[in-house]
């Protein structure tokens, strides 16, 4: 199960790279380079592993939850560069950073504890050898955005590690203290389910809420409603609604007037409910994206949490 859990995700690698492109690897694959990648992947590999299996299984009991997490994340911190951290500048850099750089290597981390605590070094080393490998042996790899790229590996990992310990609980005749109804494949899906949702939140994807909070809108938008707004400021037309930011506030109004001047174009916004237009035209550096769709009254909740 642990060699088909690696193969699997080599999978899902190339079926990526077939829908976003290959490109070629960096490591050198001369037979001098491939001697070398083995001997630099496993010696470091097999010594990483001997000391995850002491922190979980050396004090001769049976490995405890917090035996494994603290196993999980130590390793992960050998692997940590705070340079990384230190040179992010803008948001999309620490969103990629958190999703690839830590959820994403603490999932590996944890279901490679959990190898090691059911079975030994030896199962986490064959599961990171197949993982790592990958990259160090194939001549050709995936390139894949960053989103594709977080999503498979945070996905894979904790999938795998649900359903080993599904099927390991099962196979030792475990019983919990009442009937035991997990179901894998229920927690596969909310841990999809619940990533793509907070991708969706921070703005990951092209198309982002926002609550409203003012009248300024009514009566196409009232307070509290949700709008959809799309990263897409090609061809603004007047009519249109858009998000723009103005210092540090980000405005939904709409677009009444589009003005040339100096080979560039100002957006004249007004709110539908406001009697002038807005103080200062709107360049296209400031707008945020146009709104496509609004969803009534479901941002109440955070509407009362605004004011209070």
């Amino acid at each position: 199960m642990t060699a088909a859990c690696s193969i699997v995700y080599v999978f899902a690698m190339m079926i990526s790279g077939m829908v976003f492109g290959f490109g070629k690897s960096p490591y050198n694959h001369s037979l001098y380079g491939l001697v070398l990648n083995i001997f630099q992947l496993f010696s470091a590999l097999i010594a990483k592993e001997l000391v995850r299996d002491y922190l979980v299984n050396g004090s001769g009991r049976n490995p405890k939850f917090g035996d494994c997490i603290f196993a999980a994340v130590f390793i992960y911190l050998l692997s940590f560069n705070p340079d990384q951290f230190v040179n992010l500048e803008t948001n999309l850099q620490i969103i990629q950073f958190i999703g690839i750089d830590m959820i994403a290597k603490l999932c590996i981390s944890s279901f490679a504890t959990y190898l090691v605590s059911i079975g030994g070094p030896a199962l986490s080393i064959l599961y990171l050898g197949i993982h790592d490998g990958f990259f160090w042996f194939c001549p050709i790899l995936p390139n894949l955005s960053w989103i594709a790229q977080a999503f498979i590996e945070i996905l894979l990992p904790a999938s795998g590690l649900m359903l080993m310990r599904y099927c390991f609980r099962k196979r030792t005749g475990f019983t919990a203290r009442k009937k035991d109804t997990e179901n894998p494949l229920g927690w596969i899906t909310a841990l999809v389910v619940s990533v793509l949702i907070i991708w969706f939140t921070v703005g990951v994807f092209p198309v982002r809420p926002y609550v409203i909070i003012t009248g300024s809108m009514i009566p196409e938008i009232y307070p509290g409603d949700i709008v959809l707004v799309k990263r897409d400021i090609d061809n603004l037309k007047a009519g249109e609604i858009i998000q723009y930011k103005s210092g540090d506030i980000n405005i939904i109004h709409r677009i009444t007037e589009i003005v040339e001047e100096k080979d560039t174009y100002l957006y004249i916004t007004k709110g539908d409910n406001n009697s002038s237009v807005d103080p200062k035209p709107v360049s296209i550096n400031n707008i945020r994206g146009r709104v496509i769709f609004t969803v009534p009254k479901v941002g109440y909740p955070a509407l009362l949490f605004y004011r209070y």
